[in-house]
């Protein structure tokens, strides 16, 4: 499951960064951390995780159907698929980098290690998000505060976290059942993983499922299947860094209704359709280092995918079907399945 592990690993990380980030300015650890958490760290930690929701969500949507007809398999009563699903979104170049600029008072030190407070401006140039270069980012800034009756400035920077997966493509994958029964035209699908421990990573589980239905025998002479559907999934993570003081929790939700059209051809079927969709995540984390204490944020994200038009094609062996199709909206997404047809 590298695509699960790489959302526990992207959450996690954000979560460590709101909480606290090494510095070069000489600010205490204290000071450091309330500046990130309560003035940028849920802001840098959405920009941070954003691509992978958008990547994440995309790839849920996807895969649904290989046919828009319930039936014509080699049971007469009922439609059965079992079979496993596959999936990759393509990450846009401007999901690789993130910025962002942001005012904040804190205490630096100046003049032998005399403290004061000072208003600082931060500005994050191209930074890397969870996509992009493994390469440490940087926020850097100017701070300005009274020293001696007179106004002083001194240069801070923060370090930022690396890319963690510079690819192409983020993949998912899930096995996917169903059973249609063609003399009502409707066919019910499920997804599901039971709850999977990835040791110090803490635990994850997905379930799904839907409801297409076949219109075409609404429509006298069509020469072609055509449905509707919808469906819902859900994908829960329970994190436990306990070396490291972080409490996770992460649940993202994702929905879709569209139509789909198909045309069977001797053993190929061509297949497309239109997709309305929307994915949410609802992200809280505890971060408790001895050095700090205990820090708490929580922020919710929606994915930017609300549309898109797919088109593909299936074929089949005797009960075997593969099938492969491409979908574009505001995500480019890549989806096949191969599987048991009844």
């Amino acid at each position: 499951m590298p695509s699960i592990r790489l959302l526990v690993f992207t959450l996690l990380l954000a979560g460590a960064l709101a909480a606290g980030s090494p510095a070069h300015a000489q600010q205490s650890p204290d000071d450091l951390a309330d500046a990130l958490l309560e003035e940028v760290g849920a802001a840098y930690g959405e920009r941070y995780v954003q691509p992978a929701v958008n990547a994440l969500g995309a790839d849920l949507n996807s895969g649904f159907f290989h046919k828009a007809t319930v039936g014509g398999g080699l049971l007469p009563l009922v439609d059965v698929y079992a079979g496993v699903k596959a999936f990759g979104t393509l990450v846009p170049e401007e999901e690789r980098t993130l910025s962002l600029s942001y005012q904040t008072r804190q205490e630096v030190e100046y003049d032998e290690g005399e403290t004061y407070d000072a208003d600082v401006t931060y500005e994050i140039d191209e930074a890397p998000t969870i996509f992009g270069e493994q390469e440490p980012g940087q926020a850097t800034g100017t701070a300005t505060f009274q020293a001696d009756g007179q106004e002083q400035t001194k240069d801070v920077s923060l370090d930022l976290p690396p890319g963690l997966y510079e690819v192409p493509a983020v993949p998912l994958g899930t096995p996917q059942v169903g059973v249609g029964v063609p003399m009502i035209g409707t066919h019910v699908s499920v997804r599901y993983l039971p709850r999977i421990g990835y040791g110090g990573f803490g635990s994850v589980q997905f379930a799904g499922g839907g409801v297409r239905h076949d219109v075409s025998s609404y429509i006298p002479l069509l020469p072609f299947g055509l449905s509707a559907y919808g469906f819902y999934q859900t994908l829960s993570i329970e994190g436990d860094q306990a070396g490291e003081g972080l409490d996770l929790s992460a649940d993202l939700s994702a929905y879709a209704l569209g139509v789909s059209a198909s045309k069977s051809l001797l053993v190929a079927t061509v297949y497309g359709g239109l997709q309305y969709e929307r994915t949410t995540a609802e992200v809280a984390y505890s971060f408790d280092p001895p050095e700090i204490g205990a820090q708490s944020v929580a922020f919710d994200l929606t994915g930017e995918n609300s549309f898109r038009a797919l088109v593909g094609v299936s074929v089949g062996l005797g009960p075997a079907v593969l099938n492969v199709d491409l979908s574009q909206g505001q995500r480019t997404v890549l989806s096949a399945g191969l599987g048991v047809s009844l």
